[in-house]
């Protein structure tokens, strides 16, 4: 889309019913996130290579299928809980990382072998090892962030196998990647009532300003209805009164639509439905 000046403006599209995370959610995961890949580099020192780190990549939200590590049988994963909401997640690493881990810590070279050969015995048993102690400093980083103690700790052999989540359902995902080595990754998955579990530990702030800022912040979390508006026109009240069920309403021409919260309108959009999907694209705020 094109502004009025000839720049190009930014398109946001939102699904209907999305899961949400808060910005102030979002840079919290990143910090706890963080602060747990410094963890997991500092406890593998000894083997990873010279300047090598774990390195926090990105958050996203998306369905479970994207979260599928590659590379079986040696990908490696563990299922968890955590918070008083029980949030469910898991720690997935890709087989070339697996296989790289092992490897050093082995004081081997990688092998040209491709990663579908599955680990020995030795082998897997040092990759769980591995997986085990980086979901021990996982767990220690929530507890210490307000998350609540990791529970219910397992490993599995299938993310697809082994959760509930609906095939649609998004679930937030953490990404990682070893530096200097981008294609070995691993990532930190959860559903969407992490959100519940963030908020709920949420630190309160105490203002010099005499609270100023914190009533500010409790008023921006405050949840708000939002209409969208496919059309509207003036219509005599007797005609209103004659409507009934099975009368067929033609809309205004155009396919744009408003967005308005308590009636006042807040911007404007352009609804798009595909089959039983539906999606709305930001066109303009009146902001």
């Amino acid at each position: 889309m094109n502004s009025a000046s000839g720049q190009r403006t930014t398109v946001h599209k939102y699904e209907l019913g999305r899961s949400v995370i808060r910005r102030e959610q979002r840079m919290a995961l990143e910090r706890i996130h963080r602060a747990v890949a410094q963890q997991w580099t500092n406890s593998m020192a000894d083997y990873l290579p010279h300047g090598s780190v774990l390195e926090f990549e990105d958050i996203k939200l998306a369905p479970l299928p994207a979260a599928q590590i590659p590379d079986r049988p040696r990908a490696q994963a563990m299922m968890f809980a955590f918070g008083s909401h029980s949030v469910a997640g898991f720690l997935a690493m890709g087989g070339e990382l697996a296989s790289f881990l092992v490897m050093q810590r082995l004081g081997l070279k990688l092998p040209g072998a491709s990663s579908d050969t599955p680990f020995t015995r030795i082998e897997t048993a040092i990759a769980r090892e591995i997986i085990r102690a980086m979901v021990a400093r996982l767990a220690n980083e929530y507890d210490a962030a307000g998350l609540g103690k990791l529970v219910n700790i397992r490993e599995c052999e299938s993310l697809a196998d082994s959760l509930g989540y609906a095939p649609e359902e998004n679930l937030a995902l953490v990404s990682f990647h070893l530096s200097e080595h981008p294609q070995l990754r691993l990532m930190v998955g959860f559903g969407s009532g992490v959100t519940a579990a963030l908020s709920a530990n949420e630190p309160t702030h105490k203002e010099a300003s005499g609270g100023r800022e914190s009533i500010a912040g409790a008023v921006a979390r405050l949840p708000i209805e939002v209409d969208l508006i496919l059309g509207s026109w003036q219509v005599p009240l007797s005609e209103l009164l004659k409507l009934r069920a099975g009368d067929r309403v033609v809309l205004p021409d155009g396919q744009e639509a408003w967005f308005a919260a308590r009636g006042v309108r807040i911007g404007r959009a352009k609804l798009e439905v595909t089959g039983n999907r539906a999606r709305v694209e930001i066109m303009e705020s009146v902001r």
